[in-house]
């Protein structure tokens, strides 16, 4: 499985992001392209600090659900995003995607000290490289590219 954290993957996503365009429009989804990209920042920039406590109902649903972070099956259309990561305002197509691109590059290199994720809270590097390389995945496929 693909991870953020081989430099062929992350060569192979910054190619799949240089293919962008201002117009490009989704395949699925009511994301317009710089609302995603923008959104795609959102894993990388996750503070652990706002993670709130779930209740035993929900921690059995995302342990049942956690899984689907490192498997090999792409994640399925539609899935509604977490509070955390929706965006409404943007600073633009060119913003989001330059900034998106800083942000792979730096966490790629990252050997440990990852954020919690806003759904699963912790991690493994493992985990952590399939996630978002899978997450970039679907929102690059979501747009056709």
């Amino acid at each position: 499985m693909n991870s953020i954290f081989e430099q062929y993957t992350v060569q192979d996503l910054l190619r799949r992001i240089g293919k962008l365009t201002a117009d490009h429009q989704p395949q699925w989804g009511m994301m317009r392209v710089d609302q995603m990209l923008k959104h795609c920042q959102q894993p990388f920039l996750y503070e652990s600090k706002t993670i709130r406590k779930k209740n035993l109902k929900t921690r059995i649903i995302l342990w049942f659900f956690k899984p689907m972070m490192s498997n090999k099956k792409p994640f399925k259309k539609f899935l509604p995003a977490p509070k955390a990561y929706r965006v409404d305002q943007t600073n633009g197509f060119t913003l989001e995607r330059n900034k998106l691109i800083d942000l792979i590059d730096t966490f790629s290199k990252k050997t440990d000290d990852f954020p919690l994720h806003a759904v699963f809270g912790k991690l493994t590097k493992t985990e952590m490289g399939i996630g978002m390389y899978k997450h970039l995945d679907h929102h690059l496929r979501q747009f056709g590219v």
